[in-house]
């Protein structure tokens, strides 16, 4: 609990924040925080210090008018709940820097959902400015501010719901879109709030057509069997081909670009939208796929980071040459990034091996595959035509922006002394299209361009800067260049890359079984706190069965494993509650959790609240089952001989009567007189005779069949009233 020593802090770092937004500022905000500060003292003291310290440093930061706007919106919504007006306050700097106008609107839905619920507004207040400013339209992006302030102060349940969502569906589709899904989410709330909740998840039917419907181009799910088929057959091994979605948060794609892989599967965006045409939106991704593939098959991640030429030392005449320090080969990973990882500038040499590897596997596809070479040749058209202007471009990107130009598209070189070193090193980079060029050779060919664009040193930046004049004027401040990613706001690829042309990460399995471990911690300290000890192990069995659930259900799976282990083998408490220090690894628990020889089904079901099918929203775990149980059989078999006798003669008057009637058979009992008439027709139009003119009988497979679902749930097993007998058995 907090002292009188924290209130006194909060409150002096309240006034002295006060001083950097001015009198008039600081005044309103003492009239509306006094009262807030006397009734929860560290709460509002905290909120308001914050509210202060946000506002000073946007000060500085935003025009006067726009400040004044985002001030007005703050103390609006202080009005009614100080956190709230913390978490805007922190948020809306970026918005403002961006759309004065767009400030006042946000301001209004925050403190209207204060009204509906506090919690809610607090997050509406932390996450709609962020919204907001991802969307470049000013009139969508008034559609999204207003559709959303409505629908979490009339629907506050939905409004928790969506807020999540926007994030996620202005990642997939368009902001007009987005607007358009909001509106028909509101519409049907109206009527039921079920069905919109699901509607607004997209975890109806319904709501997932609708929003495909809102998006432009076409989404990899529609083509991802027949890439997979086709990279298959490229690499004669199974290769996975997957959506950018499914990659960790700890991967990070290259700006841009349209396909990774880790040299074991390969991950795609999740929808191209680059043409009109779904074929050539088809062609993109098969490219794409293509190059991806090529960089598995001619070896590009048998790359090995300690034996470049002229990087490493070599033997020569039984001599050891100087070279770079020493460093450690056991270091492990993607060995495209481990060689990058050598580099002062890893990324900067990240790219330059991947603009040469470029080149090589290019040509190795184009030999191998002449169909691939004309979709190349389409898209590199494509490229061509869209690529930004060189003066968008910086410091070594424009280098390589440069040099790209000049290798993909026969541009000149611009005149100047850095350029003459790279047409004295074109002979190693037009190497890397020979066949006998390898991944080695296009490692040695990116250190020499790594110093050559500027990577190595004082001395090489200086002289870059100074040819970086043949090409366009400086910029930036005192005439000198400011370094850069690529062209800022473009959606271009990296510099130096085609668009079509993806990039490298680090192995994800790898990466997402770290994830799988981090959540496995947490959700084995929450069980633990509920009383129910479980193993890491088996937690990690339950995750990789299952990573999309989440944590909180899991926990819940787990709890009734527990319980359900516990009841059959007749002992404990079986609310779950144990004795400390009970065992569990390998007992109750992990005879209920083991998931080995399992196999996932995932399936549709209707749910008649929304009146729409749910998408893949049962999973049924498919095992080979264990054990006899003839005793049992037939014990029922006994109890219930009647019965048995009644079905099995009901059954055996299904029984078909096994033969059918073959026409056009080579041989037979009888001749097919229709069959005999085109025969004579053909012999007398000059067309050889098949002899195909008899009947024949033949035994036909049983057309009756029955199969028994049985429920196996831990309901199922339950007894039947005062009966020994659980529901199942019955």
């Amino acid at each position: 609990m907090s002292g009188p020593g924290d209130k006194d802090e909060l409150v002096d770092g309240l006034l002295r924040r006060l001083a950097g937004i001015g009198p008039v500022e600081a005044a309103e905000l003492l009239v509306l925080a006094r009262e807030r500060i006397r009734a929860q003292p560290v709460e509002h003291a905290k909120a308001a210090t914050d509210v202060t310290r946000a506002l000073a440093r946007a000060r500085s930061q935003v025009s006067t008018s726009a400040f004044q706007h985002m001030r007005t919106a703050v103390l609006l919504v202080a009005r009614r709940d100080w956190p709230a007006a913390a978490q805007l306050a922190e948020q809306l700097g970026g918005l403002a820097a961006m759309d004065e106008e767009a400030i006042a609107p946000v301001g209004e839905a925050v403190a209207r959902t204060v009204l509906a619920d506090r919690a809610l507004a607090r997050q509406l207040a932390a996450s709609l400015p962020l919204a907001a400013q991802r969307v470049e339209s000013r009139d969508a992006r008034a559609r999204i501010i207003s559709l959303l302030g409505e629908l979490c102060r009339k629907h506050p349940g939905l409004g928790l719901a969506a807020i999540p969502s926007v994030r996620i569906l202005l990642d997939e589709g368009r902001p007009e879109g987005l607007a358009t899904f909001l509106e028909e989410a509101l519409r049907r709330a109206r009527d039921n709030e079920s069905v919109a909740r699901s509607f607004l998840l997209r975890e109806s039917q319904a709501g997932r057509r609708v929003w495909d419907a809102q998006i432009d181009g076409l989404p990899l799910a529609e083509v991802a069997r027949s890439l997979q088929f086709y990279a298959e057959a490229h690499l004669d091994v199974p290769v996975r081909i997957r959506s950018f979605l499914d990659l960790p948060d700890s991967v990070q794609v290259p700006d841009g670009a349209l396909a990774v892989t880790d040299g074991r599967q390969i991950f795609l965006a999740p929808r191209v939208d680059r043409f009109e045409d779904p074929e050539l939106n088809f062609r993109l991704y098969k490219v794409a796929t293509a190059h991806e593939v090529g960089r598995i098959e001619f070896g590009s991640f048998r790359l090995d980071p300690w034996a470049v030429p002229g990087l490493d030392p070599i033997e020569v005449q039984g001599r050891r040459e100087a070279s770079a320090p020493p460093v450690d080969p056991a270091e492990g990973g993607n060995p495209i990034l481990v060689f990058a990882r050598r580099f002062p500038d890893a990324d900067l040499a990240r790219r330059v091996l991947l603009f040469a590897e470029d080149l090589r596997v290019d040509s190795c596809l184009r030999r191998s595959y002449p169909g691939l070479a004309r979709d190349l040749d389409a898209m590199a058209e494509e490229d061509l035509v869209s690529r930004p202007e060189l003066g968008t471009y910086r410091g070594a990107d424009l280098l390589l922006e440069t040099l790209a130009r000049w290798l993909w598209f026969g541009e000149p070189l611009p005149e100047g002394p850095i350029y003459r070193r790279f047409h004295e090193a074109s002979w190693l980079l037009q190497a890397l299209r020979h066949p006998g060029a390898g991944v080695q050779d296009a490692a040695g060919a990116a250190a020499l361009l790594y110093r050559l664009v500027g990577g190595d040193g004082e001395v090489q930046r200086r002289s870059m800067e100074d040819a970086l004049d043949d090409i366009v004027p400086p910029r930036g401040e005192e005439g000198r260049w400011m370094p850069s990613s690529g062209p800022p706001g473009t959606g271009a690829a990296e510099a130096g890359q085609r668009f079509f042309t993806g990039g490298v990460v680090d192995d994800v399995e790898e990466a997402l079984e770290r994830e799988l471990e981090e959540r496995a911690k947490a959700i084995q300290a929450a069980l633990e706190d509920r009383g129910v000890p479980v193993s890491m192990r088996e937690v990690l069995a339950a995750l990789r069965a299952d990573p999309e659930q989440s944590d909180r259900g899991l926990e819940r799976s787990l709890i009734d494993a527990f319980r359900e282990g516990i009841r059959r083998e007749g002992g404990g408490d079986p609310t779950g509650e144990v004795e400390p220090g009970s065992e569990t690894s390998g007992g109750v628990l992990g005879q209920a959790l083991d998931p080995s020889g399992y196999r996932l089904h995932s399936y549709d079901e209707w749910d008649h609240q929304i009146g729409d099918y749910r998408p893949d929203w049962v999973s049924v775990w498919e095992r080979p089952a264990e054990g006899e149980a003839a005793a049992f059989v037939d014990a029922v078999l006994e109890e219930h001989r009647g019965v048995v006798s009644k079905l099995r003669r009901d059954f055996q008057m299904l029984r078909p009567q096994g033969l059918g009637r073959e026409r056009r058979a080579p041989e037979g009992e009888q001749l097919d007189l229709d069959a005999l008439i085109h025969e004579l027709v053909d012999l007398k139009s000059g067309q050889p005779a098949e002899g195909r003119v008899y009947l024949r009988t033949r035994r036909s497979e049983r057309d009756v069949a029955v199969a028994f679902l049985v429920d196996l749930s831990a309901s199922t097993r339950e007894p039947v009233g005062d009966s020994a007998k659980s529901v199942v058995e019955v």
